[in-house]
């Protein structure tokens, strides 16, 4: 593997299409189980007004073009994917990895060089803030959804009014599963064309109750909800809870990586190299005169990468040709 890319967020998706460009094999490591970092979890529905180019476009128009720019050429785009540790190698560097879902499930992948594009830290799921929970997790009770198939003909709880919670319950509806989804409110503060999508799915919505405990023997079976107007309890069978109550980001994500942190971000030089085969950019990276804005994020990827590729490449140089005289194709071949 010529390059890992830690975090797929807009940065990291901008960083894998000029590796594609120039030619080399990548891979894109995501914890979360959807591509667009920051943007998709807080601002989809917000609107930027400085990326070059577009004088207004939302922050899921964005991350779609992105996301499609990307994969222009062969890139592997893998979610729900943490990373726990990398080491240096004499051929390069280490990654140790394992699944969200399944911790215990340690791997390794052998690259030449890593650029860390993981924002303000790796994004991570509000828990349930109930007594005895923490048992059920794997048991039925689940933060991250890799394979949605799986719950086909199952019976799941989708707890919480989020967009991500509400998209989840029409996924998993379309797939066959028999959905409940729960929200405090009656009014879930989602795009129309979503609510649309939710009312004409099999997905029931049952508003104003909260989730008050989970039952079972070995696994998950019954879980107790609460209307918060009347508080009074009703009882519902379910295989599967998914919690989508939103995220907050862990900022000790950076201390697995080895290398330096400097008021919560990684000190780069003009390269956006930090360490020997380990390189940052956009919110994960520091640097005397740094702005941290989404418009300048893009062009780190572009040096980090670039100047990545003039040092594991024979032969490479930093500048990558211009797109218009390749026609998008890439500069190299390998």
């Amino acid at each position: 593997m010529d390059i890992v890319i830690v975090g797929a967020g807009p940065v990291g998706l901008y960083a894998s299409y000029y590796a594609g460009f120039r030619a080399m094999q990548c891979l894109v490591l995501e914890a979360l189980p959807f591509t667009g970092g920051q943007i998709a979890t807080f601002y989809a529905d917000s609107t930027i007004y400085d990326v070059a180019g577009f004088p207004r476009v939302t922050g899921a128009e964005l991350l779609e073009r992105l996301e499609r720019q990307a994969r222009s050429f062969d890139t592997e785009i893998r979610l729900g994917a943490r990373v726990t540790g990398i080491d240096a190698t004499a051929q390069g560097v280490r990654i140790r990895w394992a699944p969200e879902d399944d911790a215990a499930a340690a791997h390794t992948i052998d690259c030449s060089a890593v650029l860390l594009t993981t924002g303000i830290g790796r994004f991570a799921p509000q828990p349930l803030r109930l007594p005895a929970i923490e048992p059920w997790l794997g048991r039925g009770l689940d933060y991250h959804v890799s394979d949605p198939s799986r719950f086909a003909g199952r019976r799941v709880l989708v707890a919480g009014g989020t967009q991500r919670g509400v998209e989840l319950a029409v996924d998993l509806a379309e797939r066959g599963a028999t959905v409940f989804l729960i929200h405090r409110r009656d009014r879930l503060p989602v795009p129309e064309a979503l609510r649309t999508r939710l009312d004409a799915s099999t997905a029931t919505f049952l508003p104003y109750r909260e989730l008050a405990a989970l039952e079972g023997e070995a696994r998950v079976t019954r879980a107790v909800l609460q209307d918060r107007r009347s508080g009074d309890r009703e009882t519902l069978a379910v295989e599967a809870v998914l919690p989508c109550f939103g995220y907050a980001a862990d900022k000790d994500t950076l201390g697995n990586f080895g290398v330096p942190i400097e008021d919560g971000a990684i000190p780069v030089d003009s390269r956006m190299a930090a360490a020997a085969g380990i390189w940052a950019a956009g919110d994960a990276a520091t640097y005397p005169g740094k702005v941290r804005v989404l418009a300048a994020d893009f062009g780190e990827a572009c040096t980090a990468v670039n100047n990545i590729a003039a040092t594991i490449l024979p032969g490479a140089s930093v500048f990558p040709g211009y797109s218009s005289h390749t026609g998008g194709a890439p500069r190299e071949t390998r």
